[in-house]
């Protein structure tokens, strides 16, 4: 059976608070946009994985101002103050995205020319 999910919940450590992140896997085609270009550097991929979380992100709780007020994604995610909260998201994000080493039960999917061919027989 598949681990996958469409939504992942983090929890992350930051400024004395517990955040709580969900966000949404990220898809395809902003993935090839981030690594599309061999001759993007990791800093502009980070960028732009990093450009993406506000997007990705459904829900957040915990984030709050030196007053207890509740602070919301677009509240933080221009402020160079959140940057490496923003950071850990990002790389959450990306990680929960691809299938990793410790999530390797099943068989890796094969592309159909690396199948076997049919031993199913056919009448004539």
């Amino acid at each position: 059976m598949s681990k996958f999910t469409l939504q992942v919940t983090k929890i992350f450590h930051f400024d004395g608070d517990n955040i709580t992140v969900t966000f949404a896997r990220l898809k395809r085609g902003d993935a090839y946009n981030i690594f599309a270009s061999e001759q993007e550097n990791d800093t502009i991929r980070g960028k732009m994985l990093l450009d993406l979380v506000p997007v990705y992100v459904k829900q957040m709780t915990g984030v709050t101002d030196s007053n207890g007020n509740p602070l919301t994604m677009d509240d933080i995610k221009d402020e160079v103050y959140f940057l490496p909260l923003l950071r850990e998201i990002s790389q959450a994000l990306f990680e929960a995205s691809n299938l990793g080493k410790t999530e390797t039960g099943n068989s890796p999917a094969q592309p159909v020319d690396a199948l076997p061919d049919s031993t199913s027989e056919t009448a004539s």
